[in-house]
């Protein structure tokens, strides 16, 4: 009886646990998709309006791809979404840096990291 109660503690005491990751860089890519005719081979099908930073290469299970090969910062459909998504848009247009955070664990069905926080750096 104590085995089994000592192995219940250990299976449900164990937690994964979220990591944010962080980059600043010039945007070096944009694209918006229309989820209902979706013809480009660049991210493989995603409905997601994406865009990725010149040399953020690597955050834990997010997804990279594109000319860069970077990851892969996708934007959901919603108002913050499209406000961090204009935030790219106004650093490209401007050459200016953004700096973003993404969460391995907040992803899209093609593993692409959202954009959970977004700065327009001076």
């Amino acid at each position: 009886m104590k085995l089994l109660l000592v192995c219940l503690l250990i299976l449900c005491g164990q937690n994964a646990y979220a990591v944010t990751y962080g980059a600043t860089g010039t945007v070096a890519t944009v694209q918006m998709d229309d989820p209902a005719t979706i013809h480009t081979p660049f991210p493989n099908g995603t409905a997601d309006d994406f865009f990725l930073l010149s040399g953020f290469s690597s955050a834990g299970s997010c997804g990279v791809g594109g000319p860069t090969n970077g990851v892969v910062l996708a934007v959901k459909k919603d108002t913050t979404g499209k406000r961090m998504f204009a935030t790219a848009l106004l650093a490209m247009s401007l050459g200016k840096t953004v700096t973003v955070y993404v969460d391995d664990t907040i992803r899209n069905a093609n593993s692409y990291c959202y954009v959970v926080a977004a700065s327009l750096n001076p």
